[in-house]
């Protein structure tokens, strides 16, 4: 190059020859050395959990310089975005690096099933709404059976690992029973859309408001024999005594 200027982008050493309009001659000579670019890498979870935030790290420099206007190698980072960070080395060459932050929002979990069961019986509860469930004695199906009357927990996750939780109370019943005693002159007592004619004990089975058997016993007592009226009669009974059939014979 015959310029008095040059741009070089390689190490090594450059000299130059200058010349006068006398024709006389002079050199120097100077040494260049090109430093490398830092290589800057970010680590940390680029995706964060609704409400939760990730830390970020970089490296490969001395400084650094983020697009958030921190001049830290860590930043904490909550809202989805792309996030550059320029580092220096401590040559003073700079490169950058950026990453994408996703926010991931947190599943929505239910649980499905009858809160409401009868003694030696059972319910399945159900956790809907995530990829991976945890209930809280430690089962990880998403079904759960239960024969203790309790609150039970479960924490679901979706796919990003990000979970929220949910608990229902479930109630075990006992079953009902009772009885009561009825006396009558009628030739039958109806019960519950049955007749009964003769003096006994006698059981009819119900459903509780939580859907447990309910046994009800009925202590039945039909007396037969003669009204006594309000009016002037005159009664014959014959024979008497008798051990076959007896006449009864009124007179008005």
């Amino acid at each position: 190059s015959t310029n008095s200027s040059i741009n070089v982008n390689q190490s090594g050493v450059y000299t130059v020859t200058a010349t006068n309009a006398e024709g006389c001659s002079a050199s120097t000579s100077t040494t260049v050395t090109v430093n490398p670019l830092p290589t800057i890498t970010i680590s940390g979870n680029t995706t964060v959990c609704q409400g939760s935030s990730t830390t970020l790290t970089a490296s490969g420099a001395n400084s650094y310089s983020w697009s958030t206007g921190e001049n830290t190698a860590s930043v904490s980072i909550s809202s989805f975005g792309v996030y550059t960070v320029t580092g220096t080395s401590a040559e003073g060459c700079s490169n950058t690096a950026d990453v994408t932050v996703l926010v991931s929002q947190l599943p929505v979990i239910t649980i499905t099933g009858e809160t409401d069961f009868c003694a030696g019986e059972s319910t399945t509860l159900t956790a809907n709404g995530g990829e991976n469930y945890l209930w809280n004695d430690g089962t990880t199906d998403a079904e759960f059976t239960v024969n203790i009357a309790g609150t039970y927990q479960v924490i679901g996750y979706n796919a990003a690992g990000c979970y929220s939780m949910e608990s229902v109370t479930v109630n075990q019943w006992q079953p009902a029973s009772s009885e009561f005693t009825i006396t009558t002159n009628e030739d039958c007592y109806e019960w519950n859309g049955q007749s009964y004619c003769q003096t006994g004990d006698y059981t009819q089975t119900f459903q509780t408001i939580h859907g447990c058997d309910s046994v009800v016993i009925l202590h039945l007592t039909i007396e037969t024999g003669i009204d006594n009226y309000a009016m002037n009669v005159n009664m014959n009974i014959y024979p008497n005594p008798t051990s076959d059939v007896v006449n009864v014979q009124l007179t008005m």
